[in-house]
């Protein structure tokens, strides 16, 4: 299965306390997002990159112009009314890998994991979580954290959906449990970029 890529890259990042844009905060002397849109690249089912900005990533678009990368803006009203709004707006009927921006540690790898057991089902929607005993082990800082089947998960902005149904009222979803700390560190806050730099140099020695 190949799959359309979505970058979200549009978001705020109040919680950083920056006056630059989350995405283009330097981490091993690149932004955020090069490093998700690396990753995206060296996955083997991703046919197309897609990176939706909005009012308030006006620098991360003319960032992204340098990059291999198609750019849709969107109303900057959230991520998943931005998803949606990015989809409907390009019209995409197939698989939609979603991916915030603010994952720098993803790699090919874990992206070609995740599609191949999506194509595995038969519902039009995976969300992908992380148990939160890896964020509390890597002093990571969870968003919402969801109880499923007795153990507390957190999503992390990653998931798949068939942009066909996309603009249904409900839609049945799948979810997938990964203990990864490489998911798990979406750079929402200065501890949380610190940690990632940290992470970063540790993963590329194991290379």
């Amino acid at each position: 299965m190949k799959v359309t890529a979505l970058i979200m890259g549009g978001g705020k990042g109040t919680r950083m306390k920056s006056k630059e844009e989350k995405t283009l905060i330097l981490l091993n002397g690149k932004p955020i997002i090069y490093w998700v849109i690396d990753a995206i690249h060296a996955a083997k089912n991703v046919k197309e990159i897609i990176v939706a900005t909005s009012y308030a990533s006006p620098q991360t678009r003319k960032y992204l112009h340098q990059l291999d990368v198609k750019i849709i803006d969107t109303p900057g009203k959230g991520f998943h009314e931005d998803m949606k709004h990015a989809i409907l707006t390009e019209q995409i009927k197939d698989h939609v890998l979603v991916v915030a921006g603010d994952l720098p540690l993803l790699t090919g790898e874990l992206i070609d994991i995740i599609v191949d057991y999506y194509a595995t089902l038969e519902i039009p929607s995976l969300a992908i979580m992380v148990p939160l005993e890896v964020f509390i082990k890597h002093d990571l800082t969870p968003s919402i954290i969801f109880t499923i089947d007795e153990k507390q998960v957190i999503p992390v902005g990653v998931n798949i959906n068939d942009g066909s149904h996309i603009d249904k009222k409900e839609i049945d979803q799948e979810i997938m449990i990964v203990e990864d700390v490489r998911l798990a560190c979406n750079v929402n806050t200065l501890n949380d970029l610190s940690i990632a730099k940290s992470l970063f140099q540790q993963l590329r020695k194991l290379k």
